[in-house]
Parts: structure tokens; sequence; C-alpha cells
């Protein structure tokens, strides 16, 4: 093995310790807890499945993951096919434009959607012209956000 081979194999070993320590090992322990505590078994997932408030609410996170898988891949596929066909230029502006949002600060964001999803919001004014009044967006799952946030952001 030659030795910059031999130094990177080293190199690696604190990364994956810190993976190991901090990720893989809490991670292990709480899968063990879950079959042991309080008795070994199953009991605690059938206990949890048997739920109706926990079948429920992963319904909801399933669906919700579909709808962002499927709505991702509608929107990425026909994106990533466009930049093979467009010029450098043009390639490099339709990759700013997707990339200037990662660049925004979170709470920028979080103030520019409450805006566009407020009840007389400009997405409201869009939907009202197409016949939908009365459309109620933030805080309801068709804003994809959580029906719990009605408590801090009333409508």
């Amino acid at each position: 093995m030659r030795p910059s081979r031999l130094l990177s194999g080293i190199a690696v070993i604190p990364a994956v310790a810190v993976i190991a320590i901090f990720f893989l090992l809490p991670i292990g322990v709480i899968l063990v807890r879950s079959f042991t505590d309080p008795e070994p078994g199953f009991g605690q997932y059938a206990a949890a499945l048997a739920d109706p408030t926990t079948l429920r609410v992963l319904g909801r996170t399933f669906g919700m993951a579909a709808i962002a898988v499927v709505s991702c891949l509608a929107l990425g596929y026909p994106f990533a096919y466009l930049l093979t066909l467009v010029g450098p230029t043009a390639r490099t502006l339709l990759m700013v434009l997707v990339l200037v949002p990662f660049w925004t600060s979170l709470m920028a964001r979080t103030f520019a959607w409450i805006s566009l999803l407020q009840r007389d919001g400009p997405v409201s004014a869009i939907l009202a012209f197409f016949g939908f009044d009365d459309v109620t967006l933030r805080g309801t799952a068709a804003a994809w956000s959580s029906p719990s946030c009605r408590s801090c952001c009333p409508t």
C-alpha cells in the first residue's frame, strides 16, 4: 500500500469514530430499548400501531412525504432535462435561480411564506381569481405546515 493511501485511511478514523459515537451508538441504544423496555418483545410497537391517533399521524406523515416526493420529481426531472438542453450561460442562470433560496435566511423565507399564504395574500388573490374564494392556506396541510401551527399563527 502506498503511503498516501495509508495516510488517507488513517485520516478517516477520527471522522468514523465521531459518527459511531454520536450517531450509531445512540441509534443502537434506542433500538435495543424499543425492544426491551419495559419488557422484551414487540408489545410497544403493537400498542403504538393500535392507537388511532398514532395511525392518523403516521398516515398524515407518509401522505405528505409522498406528495413531497412526487412534487420534487415532477419539478426536478423536467428542470434537470432543461439544464441539459440549454447553453452554458442559461445553465448558469438557471442554477443561480435554484441556489438563491438556499442563501436566504430561514427567517426571511418564513416571513415571505407567511405573507404569501395569508388570508388576503397574493396566493389567495390568484385562487380567488380562478373561483376559489375564501381559501385558508396558512396553518393547514394545503400550505404544507403542521395543523398545530394554528395556535401560533392565527389566520
